[in-house]
């Protein structure tokens, strides 16, 4: 026993001295008493570690350590932060005895590799973190500036209720690097600050949370107390507003918010947009008098508003009458949105004792937890069993997904129909459209029963649209559902009572073919279920194969139909092969009146009576027109050129024509189906099945190349002295004109003089001309000089004429075999002995006119060609358009050498002074001063001058 009480003794003794040397080594930094210290160093945590986490490694000039590695000793909070500018970090310390004398340290994040660089060891010092590659001279804080915690300035954030929680059960949630600020189950409430803020369609009330957290807050969120509605995880950001904007979805953060002590006096109008479902309208007069009653909702939630809607027929009952845009869509227009923040769909229905109700007929949208309260105005609501789901789509959406031709539908439905197990629009198959036909395979195992649902409208595509996710829970099922019913396809509109009842096909004996379709209309108001078709045999499923689903969209169809066979043909395009057709010049010319080609602005007009038509011929199959006729269809075959009708068939034929090609450009031909239940006289239409064609380009001859002879004529002369006149010189010659080659293709001769050349001194040739603005060719000889007035060897033609062959001076050197020309001016001469040496280039074309389908910009000239006669093209086509090809060959005339001669030079007429006398500058004289644009040759008390009209 002594010897106990003696060890006893000695260790009381020893703790009681080793604390006094740790007082003292704490007032000194570092105190050598019997070969032991004890040291003390700081940490101010930039990382947010904790100081659980914060380890400290330290070793001495042997590289001896204080401890291993593993065995580390973690920091201590001091309670106390350094400030480093904005910022507050939590500073640590640890104290440590050594018998050696250290000379390095290392601070590093528990578990981790996350360390600090090798640093030099200083006692008493406070270090910051310093990675690899930085400098050790940054890791000592100097001059540190403490503050206790009570000294921290506190974070404040901000809370919109959009939803009506109310304060008191609004909840915050915060975590960081010191982990949570609280208990999940015993987060903290908000307090009312007194004030709103408008957070996009609604004013709401704002809330405030004033908290210290001893750590880096990373993340924020926030939920209602005893309940299933919680935000997204927000950054955390101080003075920041946050909202809810629907069930762990994310919602933007104000980061400067106004917020007002009331909301503002001025009214707000908005609408609001409900689709009440066809289910409903399938029962007479159930949605004759759909309602809207909008109200701001009481926190305390105590409050039944169904309650208090109005009389039926009273006046506020009346002004809450919706307006129908649509079948089953709705809209009521409210004058201050800033007033209201809920709303209640209603109609009413008389009961048996005559009385008009609304029990189980009113829906509140905050019954449906609203999905957005925050744009309770922005997005259409759709009907569901005790409430509306919020959809995702805008009214602005929602009409053009009606307004405009989809480009594809949408089936949900078990797994046969997506391959998911997960019947939700977010699984949608998408159905591309092909004309406004939608087909879709279905391929079956014996006993199988698919249900699937239709829509025109992209759940999942309208949620990502507006920034939800369909990977995560901001995508919600409900509001899928509801924006997928608001394109719901699966009634035919008809106007035939009980005609919801009957199936898709004509039932025969309870089936239809041998599948079933038909609408499920077992679960009444529930929009999860509304329009399962199914398909099976009974309850006993189907026969193993292969279904066809065809929905047709066009106007005059409008079906969905369920085909044990592929309706779609097949089309394969082997050759191509010209003709020539004659359509006449009330068909063709008529219209090509003001189409002129090349060289015409001077010389005339060119217009086509006969035009060339490329055809491609191939190959086609279809049904058999007797299997079809065995299930009661009728069929009829339309072929497509680029899209344009060209030709229906009943039955194929063996050989397939395809008409209106344009030569050398690819061609899209087509074919599409269209069959037609006799039974019911409902029409579908297949896909079209396309093949490709590039149409050959034909070999088409150029005119040949000529040289001849012109002749000079004198057509004016002006008056004065004969030695002095200033005469001027024309030429003319007749240019042979024909093709250096046979050709089976209509063409049109067209030409242009390109180059006129003169050794004249003076004017040059200024254009070619026939007559006088635009004249056509006649078949009289060719006159012996062109200059006089007494004839002429052209006969003008224009528009209010009844245009022939007389007028078209390009079938008319076609049918000569010669171009006559006529150059204005080769240039002025004083004497008519004068040598002359010029030359014209002329180019001659072959223009041949092809009749095609118009696809894009054609090359080449390009007109419209309407009113062809019937007799000459297909049934239906319309628009088509004239193609040219046009070859060229350049001929030349020569007036080389030549004097004028055999012609007596026109004078002018005898003038008496201060009379005008006006010519054309061919010399033909004029009873008035022309009014016409052109170039004119105006005398006067003997002298003339050029006078030009615009």
């Amino acid at each position: 026993m002594y010897g106990l009480d003696l060890k006893i003794t000695i260790m009381q003794f020893k703790r009681h001295f080793f604390a006094i040397l740790a007082v003292a080594v704490l007032a000194f930094g570092v105190t050598h008493i019997a070969s032991a210290a004890t040291y003390r160093v700081m940490y101010a945590d930039g990382l947010g570690w904790g100081a659980p986490n914060t380890l400290v490694h330290v070793w001495d000039s042997s590289s001896v350590p204080l401890n291993e590695w593993a065995a580390n000793g973690h920091m201590e909070s001091t309670g106390k932060y350094l400030r480093q500018g904005d910022r507050y970090l939590p500073v640590y310390e640890y104290v440590f005895e050594w018998d050696k004398e250290p000379v390095g340290i290392i601070f590093h994040y528990k578990g981790s590799t996350i360390q600090t660089i090798d640093l030099d060891f200083s006692g008493g010092a406070m270090y910051q973190f310093v990675g690899k590659g930085g400098d050790k001279s940054d890791a000592i804080v100097e001059n540190p500036v403490l503050v206790d915690s009570s000294e921290l300035p506190r974070t404040k954030v901000y809370f919109a209720d959009t939803g009506n929680w109310g304060a008191a059960n609004t909840q915050i949630h915060i975590w960081g690097t010191n982990g949570d600020f609280s208990p999940f189950l015993s987060d903290p409430t908000m307090t009312d600050t007194g004030k709103y803020a408008r957070v996009n369609d609604v004013w709401a009330k704002v809330y405030v949370f004033e908290y210290l957290y001893e750590g880096t807050a990373t993340g924020l969120m926030f939920h209602k107390q005893n309940a299933n509605l919680i935000t997204a995880d927000f950054t955390a950001t101080d003075g920041a507003l946050y909202t809810y904007t629907g069930n762990k979805k994310p919602a933007p953060t104000i980061l400067e918010p106004t917020l007002v002590d009331e909301i503002p006096a001025e009214p707000r109008p908005a609408s609001l947009y409900v689709n009440l479902g066809a289910n409903q309208m399938m029962r007479s007069g159930l949605w004759e008098e759909p309602c809207a009653h909008v109200y701001r909702r009481d926190p305390s939630g105590n409050v039944d508003y169904e309650a208090q809607l109005p009389e039926y027929g009273s006046e506020q009952y009346k002004a809450e009458v919706m307006t129908k845009i649509r079948d089953g869509f709705y809209r009521i227009d409210i004058d201050d949105i800033n007033s209201c923040d809920d709303v209640i769909f209603y109609y009413s229905r008389v009961n048996q004792q005559g009385e008009h109700t609304y029990k189980d007929l009113a829906f509140p949208a905050s019954r449906g937890a609203y999905n957005d309260p925050s744009t309770w105005a922005t997005f259409i609501y759709d009907i569901g069993i005790d409430c509306v789901h919020q959809s995702y789509l805008t009214p602005e959406e929602y009409n053009d997904g009606w307004e405009e031709s989809p480009a594809a539908l949408y089936l949900t439905g078990n797994e046969l129909v997506t391959g998911k197990v997960s019947d939700d629009p977010v699984n949608c198959v998408r159905i591309e459209s092909d004309d406004d036909v939608y087909i879709h395979k279905f391929s079956l195992t014996a006993g199988d029963v698919a249900n699937f649902k239709l829509s025109r409208f992209d759940a999942s595509g309208a949620a990502q649209a507006h920034g939800f996710s369909v990977t995560d829970k901001t995508y919600e099922s409900q509001r899928g559902w509801a924006t997928f019913n608001l394109g719901i396809i699966g009634f035919q509109n008809d106007d035939e009572p009980g005609w919801e009842e009957k199936y898709i096909y004509t039932p025969g004996e309870g089936q239809s073919r041998q599948v079933r379709l038909w609408l499920n209309e077992s679960v009444n108001f529930n929009s999860y279920n509304q329009y399962p078709w199914r398909l099976g045999e009974g309850e006993g499923g189907v026969a193993a194969g292969d279904y066809w689903l065809v929905i047709d969209l066009h106007d005059a169809d409008h079906s969905l139909s369920l085909l044990e066979f592929d309706p779609n043909p097949a089309v394969e395009m082997t050759a191509s092969s010209f003709s020539v057709i004659e359509a006449g010049y009330d068909a063709l010319g008529a219209y090509m009146a003001d189409c002129p080609l090349a060289g015409s602005e001077s010389n005339g007009k060119v217009l086509f009576d006969r035009v060339n038509v490329l055809s491609a011929t191939g190959t086609a199959s279809g049904k058999d027109a007797g299997y079809l006729h065995s299930l009661d269809y009728t069929v009829s075959y339309t072929l497509l050129l680029d899209g344009t009708p060209v030709a229906v068939h009943e039955t194929l034929p063996d050989v397939l024509t395809v008409p209106f090609m344009t030569p050398g450009e690819e061609a899209d031909i087509a074919l599409r189906a269209r069959y037609t239940d006799t039974a019911t006289n409902h029409s579908f239409c297949s896909r079209k099945v396309h093949a490709s064609l590039t149409a050959p380009s034909p070999q088409l001859p150029s005119p040949k190349e000529n040289t001849v002879d012109g002749e000079m004529f004198l057509y004016f002369a002006a008056p004065g002295d004969e030695e002095t006149m200033a005469i001027t010189v024309g030429g003319a010659a007749k240019l042979p004109y024909a093709l250096d080659a046979d050709t089976p293709h209509a063409f049109y001769p067209d030409f242009v003089v390109e180059e006129v050349t003169s050794d004249i001194v003076g004017e040059t040739v200024s254009s070619v001309v026939v007559a006088d603005n635009h004249f056509v060719a006649s078949r009289d000889q060719f006159a012996d000089y062109l200059g006089k007035q007494s004839s002429s060897p052209w006969i003008s033609w224009s528009d209010g004429e009844e245009y022939s062959d007389t007028h078209n001076w390009s079938k008319y050197i076609a049918s000569e075999g010669r171009l006559p020309l006529f150059l204005d001016c080769l240039g002025t001469v004083g004497s008519i002995d004068t040598p002359v040496s010029s030359s014209a280039k002329v180019t001659l074309h072959a223009v041949y006119p092809f009749l095609v389908i118009p696809k894009g910009q054609i090359a080449g000239t390009s007109r419209f060609v309407r009113g062809l006669a019937a007799t000459a093209l297909p049934d239906g086509v319309e628009n088509l358009a004239l193609h040219t090809i046009t070859t060229s060959t350049p001929s030349y005339l020569d007036f080389s050498g030549r004097t004028i001669s055999g012609v007596e030079p026109m004078t002018a007429d005898v003038m008496t002074d201060g009379e005008e006398v006006w010519h054309t500058l061919s010399g033909i004289l004029l009873d008035r001063k022309p009014s016409l644009p052109g170039i004119y040759l105006r005398t006067k008390g003997g002298d003339s001058e050029k006078y030009v009209i615009r």
